[in-house]
């Protein structure tokens, strides 16, 4: 087959306009550059991936949730976006179909507004919002119909780069933009309501801080939509690429876009990331509890392993990413120890605490030290008792100490624990 003609097309600049590939890829960027762009582009994709697959994992353990869903499909739109438009990707799509980068990165766009719009009102209003977003999904898809319509009846020129200031002059290119921004200018403002009523309700300084960027990033965004509708209707009264009158608000354009998408990110960001800071400590502290925790409970595993709280199977991959696992870990292993311990109630000897307290106080023990001793000796003595199935003569039962909430409580156990060692080490040695 013979080579398709290259058409022209003069701008109202007077400057003659090649179909093909735009003065952007003619140009091109400096090496340096095109290299840096492509690895921040690549860090980008692998976070957000690593966010994404997070995000999947607590969907298949909760797909009830519905806000939890939209946040995982909104996330999933950003990597597919960014995943595009990695150099080697987007090439490749150029090569199947010139400008196919461009037209699913704008579908995309669109359907993450959506999926912001349906967090927001499934957040606030619940299972009532369904209803609700089954009208916006029928929005949605006539405005996509509309961007792909519009972008295959258009010039090779357009489909590459409809958002090109000097593609504005042009029908096609001006009607898929402006019916893209005005459905993304129509989310976002609708958001805007809902994202304040969230932020009232929401618990927590740092979301209730991430809500307010988020919130200023949507008005940039509103605002950015509004001036690049400026500058197409500008540019169809005849303004030439080089008058002020468009290239100024053009700049302000890509400005706010660039601050807004940031503070968009930020904002949605900060919140997890504040929590996931706060929360080392809490996660440092529950797994040094857990690791003190053990001799006791290895002890009570031994004589009761019916009582192990079975965890659900899970790839090693998996229970990584899970950034609760440790937590779960720890509140499994305080539940097994409490219970094992009311099993060895029948076993607890009155005469054992008597010899114990005496022995303690002859070792200087006091106060919450000792207790901690007796209950000790409680314990060894009564797993022996079971051993060889002696229970105790007295009518009472002796009930261990312990604190007035989980997280005392773990401490209190994890001090049992550590006299458990040591009297099991004396008995043996």
């Amino acid at each position: 087959m013979g080579q398709r003609p290259q058409s022209h097309a003069l701008s109202p600049s007077g400057r003659e306009r090649p179909s093909g590939r735009t003065t952007e890829h003619v140009v091109g960027q400096p090496p340096g550059m095109a290299v840096s762009i492509s690895f921040v582009l690549s860090v980008i994709t692998l976070v957000v991936f690593a966010i994404l697959t997070i995000k999947v994992i607590q969907v298949r353990r909760a797909p009830e949730d519905l806000p939890l869903r939209a946040v995982t499909a909104g996330v999933g739109c950003l990597f597919l976006s960014v995943f595009v438009n990695l150099p080697g990707v987007r090439t490749a799509l150029d090569g199947v179909q010139l400008g196919a980068p461009k037209l699913f990165v704008n579908l995309i766009t669109l359907l993450g507004t959506y999926f912001v719009l349906a967090f927001f009102f499934y957040s606030i209003y619940g299972q009532n919002a369904i209803r609700r977003m089954r009208r916006e999904r029928v929005l949605l898809l006539l405005t996509c119909g509309v961007l792909v319509t519009t972008w295959f009846i258009a010039s090779p020129t357009v489909r590459e780069a409809p958002a090109d200031l000097r593609n504005g002059y042009d029908l096609q290119a001006r009607i898929f933009l402006i019916t893209a921004l005005a459905y993304m200018t129509y989310t976002l403002t609708r958001s805007l309501e809902l994202v304040r009523k969230y932020t009232r309700a929401a618990a927590g300084r740092h979301v209730r801080l991430g809500m307010r960027i988020f919130h200023a990033s949507l008005h940039l965004l509103i605002a950015g939509a509004f001036l690049k509708i400026a500058v197409l209707l500008l540019q169809s009264l005849g303004t030439t690429v080089d008058s002020p009158l468009l290239q100024i608000p053009n700049t302000g354009y890509l400005l706010l876009v660039g601050i807004g998408i940031a503070g968009f990110a930020l904002g949605l960001g900060y919140p997890l990331a504040a929590g996931m800071i706060l929360e080392i400590p809490v996660r440092a502290r529950h797994r040094g509890l857990y690791r003190q925790l053990e001799p006791l409970w290895l002890v009570l595993h031994e004589e009761f392993p019916d009582l192990s709280l079975t965890a659900s199977k899970t790839s090693r991959w998996r229970e990584v990413l899970r950034w609760q696992s440790v937590h779960r870990s720890y509140y499994r292993r305080v539940i097994e120890i409490r219970d094992g311990l009311v099993l060895l109630a029948p076993y607890y000897d009155h005469e054992v605490a008597r010899q114990a307290q005496t022995a303690g106080a002859g070792k200087g023990l006091s106060g919450s030290e000792l207790e901690s001793f007796v209950q000790a000796n409680l314990i060894v003595h009564a797993l022996k008792a079971k051993a060889s199935g002696s229970q105790s003569r007295d009518s009472d039962l002796i009930s261990l100490d312990g604190g007035h909430n989980l997280d005392s409580d773990s401490e209190w156990l994890a001090g049992l624990s550590g006299w458990v060692q040591w009297l099991t080490r004396e008995s043996t040695s």
